[in-house]
């Protein structure tokens, strides 16, 4: 990666961006940027990075993995995000979306494609980070608490990379020590 493209981890909390401490939590930049590695290896292994190397016009991307169990789609925990044609973002959320209440009965089966789950890992220009930090939050991020919505909000394109490998999401304490123990042995 070139010193334009920015790696962040995206938190219901908060977005923690690893550029020569640019944009980052202090105490945990150097912890954060030495065990990015490892999480890396746990991904598709940068696919996020592939549209802003191939699209000088891409601002910002990430990635998603198809979810084909209902329990997973309906989970609060997991982030679904719904996309157009292009591959880019409409939306985020929390809820299941799209809906499944105009779907056919064969159609929501475990098994079945029923959305995408936002994978949190995000590779921005640097530029697209700096305007996010001075971007007014927006009534959707407000609403579903989901920062990337702000992006979407202010007319910034969203570019979404499907892969095949899920990466773990850290969302309660049991999460933080599911992928704490990964990151200790990421065989």
């Amino acid at each position: 990666m070139g010193p334009a493209l920015v790696v962040g981890i995206v938190s219901a909390m908060a977005v923690i961006a690893l550029f020569l401490g640019v944009y980052a939590m202090t105490e945990q930049r150097d912890e954060l940027a030495e065990r990015l590695q490892a999480f890396a290896a746990m991904t598709d292994r940068g696919r996020e990075a592939e549209p802003l190397l191939a699209d000088p016009a891409c601002q910002v991307s990430t990635s998603c993995v198809e979810i084909r169990s209902r329990a997973e789609f309906e989970s609060p925990h997991n982030t679904k995000v719904v996309l157009d044609g292009g591959g880019h973002a409409l939306y985020f959320s929390r809820s299941p979306i799209p809906s499944l209440a105009r779907r056919p009965p064969e159609q929501i089966g475990d098994g079945q494609l029923f959305g995408y789950k936002h994978q949190g890992l995000y590779v921005y220009r640097r530029e697209a980070l700096m305007a996010f930090t001075r971007l007014p939050m927006g009534q959707l991020e407000d609403i579903e608490k989901l920062e990337q919505l702000r992006y979407l909000e202010h007319g910034y394109r969203i570019r979404v990379v499907i892969t095949e490998h899920d990466s773990p999401g850290v969302d309660t304490p049991d999460d933080v020590a599911a992928v704490e123990a990964r990151l200790a042995n990421p065989s």
